[in-house]
């Protein structure tokens, strides 16, 4: 939507259809729609209605700002999950890289992990806390719970057939230091916050 339309859409007084319906059958007389901008094109409408007033230039000007500013938020909120999406799939390709039965495990594990979390959200005592969100990040960060194993030696990590009982011992670390791993992420991204 270019300026103009937004403009023109700005100052169109409300009648009775659709968004508009609901609008009137509230009481609003007025309304401005503005679209939120982003590099990948206009994606949605800010609607903003009144009761009591008509809108003006200025304040056309005024809603304008705040939807800048609002897109602007947008559109970094959704560069950083990108990122992190990102750096996160870029870990999993690290330890899958060492280990290419560890690769097929990290996406078995999101997916299943994703399955589980969207089970549990149906289930009362959940339903609060497990949102859409929550089992997306599910999803995206389970590969991350075997990231320790880049800490452990070719040799033990690669080897054939059983470890002993001291090769099973030091397998056992990665947790520890893939959870220290994603600590320091954690703390790095705190600092920058």
């Amino acid at each position: 939507m270019n300026e103009q339309l937004a403009l023109t859409l700005s100052t169109k007084r409300i009648t009775q259809d659709s968004l508009e319906e609901v609008l009137v059958s509230n009481g609003f007389s007025a309304s401005v729609y503005l679209p939120l901008l982003s590099q990948g094109g206009n994606r949605a409408i800010m609607t903003f209605a009144s009761k009591n007033q008509n809108y003006q230039q200025e304040h056309v000007e005024f809603l304008k700002n705040i939807v800048a500013t609002i897109s602007h938020i947008l559109e970094r909120t959704v560069v950083m999950e990108n990122l992190v999406a990102s750096a996160v799939q870029g870990l999993a390709k690290l330890a899958e890289s060492r280990d290419t039965e560890t690769g097929d495990h990290l996406v078995r594990m999101a997916l299943y992990s994703a399955l589980v979390a969207e089970e549990l959200r149906h289930d009362p005592q959940y339903t609060a806390k497990i949102t859409p969100a929550y089992v997306r990040d599910v999803y995206h960060f389970a590969p991350m719970h075997d990231i320790g194993k880049v800490g452990i030696p070719d040799d033990i990590l690669l080897k054939p057939g059983r470890l002993d009982v001291d090769e099973r011992k030091q397998m056992e670390l990665h947790p520890s230091i893939g959870g220290e791993v994603l600590r320091r992420c954690e703390a790095q991204m705190a600092a920058l916050g």
